[in-house]
């Protein structure tokens, strides 16, 4: 397996009113663990070959697609997770936002938001190494090979 270099930051929170509580999404505290973080039981599909893309996950409260189908935003209650989807799935990070409530992409850049914030995680999938030399070694052989 090759290596990826990739990219997820969080630089900015945009308060939206009220004092600094944030609950999450199941309510409880952020050291209790719910049942569907505990549940392996998600799993991504392709729409194409109707095959498995993914392996088995915990099953995330929300999720959100950018509109390239590139990258995927899977929430749970102390965190969420940020996995590109093209050429393969490949985990990127996790950032650390509790009872986020929902999550839109926008170029590249997540929003999420919580009961009291609006966040914004810049994501970048990087270049996989083995691909690109996959890459040149198909363009080489097309040089050599015209037909």
């Amino acid at each position: 397996m090759g290596k990826t270099k990739t990219s997820v930051s969080m630089p900015a929170t945009v308060p939206t009113g009220g004092p600094g509580l944030v609950v999450g999404a199941a309510g409880g505290s952020a050291a209790d663990a719910t049942k569907a973080e505990l549940a392996i039981n998600f799993q991504l599909f392709s729409w194409e070959t109707h095959k498995p893309v993914s392996g088995l996950m915990p099953q995330p409260e929300w999720t959100a697609w950018d509109q390239t189908v590139e990258y995927c935003a899977l929430a749970y209650t102390k965190f969420v997770t940020i996995c590109a989807l093209r050429p393969s799935f490949r985990f990127l990070g996790s950032v650390a936002i509790a009872g986020a409530t929902g999550g839109i992409w926008h170029h590249r850049q997540l929003f999420l938001e919580t009961p009291t914030t609006i966040e914004c995680v810049f994501c970048d999938a990087g270049v996989d190494e083995a691909e690109e030399e996959a890459k040149r070694a198909k363009a080489a052989a097309a040089v050599r090979n015209p037909c």
